[in-house]
């Protein structure tokens, strides 16, 4: 009765009782009350809310109704019970660690607006289901300078916390010289990030292109006044509607990423009618692109779609990316060929061939880095297809071949042989011929055998 008052009659009153959950201060239902502890942990982690919200008006309200007699926990509660979450999470995914034979680092500095610098590493390794799996390890406050002995003392605190250091394979980081000397003084193996040379090559053939870059800086103003104007985004808006066009908002580039440009193109080439009519009846110095304008911004978006495609591609963290780098590197390459003999005298084309000898300049030698093309040739749907260079091919297979030959020489050596049986002497024996052709394959060199099993 007294739940039924609270719930639907708006009362507090508290009846005196000597029996019932009500007088004891206690929920009726322990584990429900554990469940509902436990769902707002996840709300506060998994939607990223302050400790306060707990205390706020609204939310304890909401409580109150769904449930009279639980009793939300304060923010330290709650703070301590996602400090005790982050606990357990830590120590399950240090024993998923720990079964791994093998793993490989990403490692990137960053800053945040309010300009701290931090250094956030992550893990990724295969579990014993073979699926690929992520854990953070760290995304350390970073006040001192970023030499590379500061950078390298960090990551070694947070591999030797984790207890992994001897079993990193390699770290993937861009190609910043103070976070490569790092790794190198680590003595681990450094990739440079394929989708960060991507940034580069991209980048670099948009500066180059200077009506392309007109283009941009152009786009980011009259992105940028209607992100700051109510009145001219009001106006976009209802000019949308008017043409039965979605009410989209423009997007605004981020200086880091290339493809931010892209999508900020492709948006207002997408919008360009409602765009083009916001802007003629607005009141500012702001002037809309041509027609011709448009018709070279669609050229660039026909040649920059493969490499937006080829970002995404490589920016998914449950699928391994590194056996596509070669491959995604020679259809690009590909592709941009194709485009520049078949495009027309424009600013498009000009890009194609900024683009053309800028990824030659900076992906010649993805076929020569060993764990790129050993991964490539192990791929099934790659093997030695992928490569531009019949000869790279080759070397990868002769160094995946001295590679399974070391290893078939230390499995011979730990392993005890059975001596074969001496060849009978009797010279009617009709096995003979086999026994001794199965002696032969037996004491075969590893070389031979690791030779053999690749081929196949």
């Amino acid at each position: 009765m007294l739940r039924h008052l609270r719930a639907r009659h708006n009362t507090d009153q508290r009846q005196q009782s000597t029996t019932g959950p009500c007088n004891s201060g206690q929920y009726p239902d322990m584990s429900k009350k554990k469940m509902l502890d436990e769902a707002i942990v996840d709300m506060i982690i998994k939607d990223g809310q302050p400790f306060s919200m707990v205390e706020g008006e609204g939310f304890t309200n909401l409580m109150k109704i769904l449930d009279p007699l639980y009793k939300v926990p304060c923010r330290k509660t709650v703070k301590t019970m996602v400090e005790e979450r982050y606990q357990q999470n830590k120590k399950k995914a240090e024993e998923d660690l720990k079964k791994a034979s093998a793993v490989s680092l990403t490692a990137d500095m960053w800053t945040s607006r309010n300009m701290d610098a931090y250094l956030g590493v992550t893990c990724h390794y295969l579990s014993d289901d073979l699926d690929l799996s992520t854990v953070l390890l760290g995304v350390q406050y970073f006040p001192m300078t970023h030499t590379a002995a500061h950078i390298a003392e960090a990551a070694s605190t947070m591999m030797a916390e984790w207890g992994i250091a001897d079993k990193v394979c390699a770290m993937v980081t861009d190609g910043a010289r103070n976070i490569v000397a790092s790794v190198n003084r680590l003595s681990i193996q450094n990739i440079h990030c394929f989708a960060h040379l991507l940034n580069l090559v991209v980048k670099k053939s948009i500066s180059q292109t200077s009506e392309l870059d007109t283009m941009r800086s152009k786009a980011r103003k009259i992105v940028g006044h209607f992100k700051s104007s109510c009145t001219a985004k009001e106006k976009l808006a209802i000019t949308q509607s008017s043409m039965g066009m979605p009410q989209l908002k423009l997007v605004q580039e981020v200086e880091t990423r290339w493809n931010s440009t892209y999508a900020m193109f492709q948006r207002m080439y997408e919008q360009r009618e409602p765009l083009g009519a916001a802007l003629a009846s607005l009141t500012s110095n702001l002037t809309s692109f041509s027609a011709e304008d448009y018709d070279a911004m669609n050229q660039c978006l026909k040649v920059l779609r493969p490499f937006n495609q080829a970002t995404v591609e490589l920016s998914g963290e449950t699928r391994v990316s590194g056996s596509k780098v070669i491959p995604i590197s020679k259809m690009l390459t590909h592709v941009i060929t194709v485009e520049c003999s078949q495009m027309d005298d424009g600013v498009g084309a000009t890009l194609a061939t900024h683009l053309k000898n800028n990824l030659k300049e900076k992906m010649s030698g993805l076929e020569k880095v060993t764990s790129l093309s050993l991964a490539t040739i192990l791929d099934p749907r790659f093997k030695e297809v992928a490569f531009c260079s019949p000869s790279n091919a080759q070397a990868a297979v002769e160094r995946l071949s001295r590679e399974c030959a070391s290893l078939i020489e230390l499995r011979t050596h730990d392993e005890v042989q059975p001596q074969p049986s001496p060849a009978p002497s009797d010279d009617n024996n009709l096995w003979a011929l086999l026994d001794s052709h199965v002696v032969s394959q037996q004491t075969s060199p590893a070389s031979d055998s690791a030779t053999q099993e690749i081929q196949r």
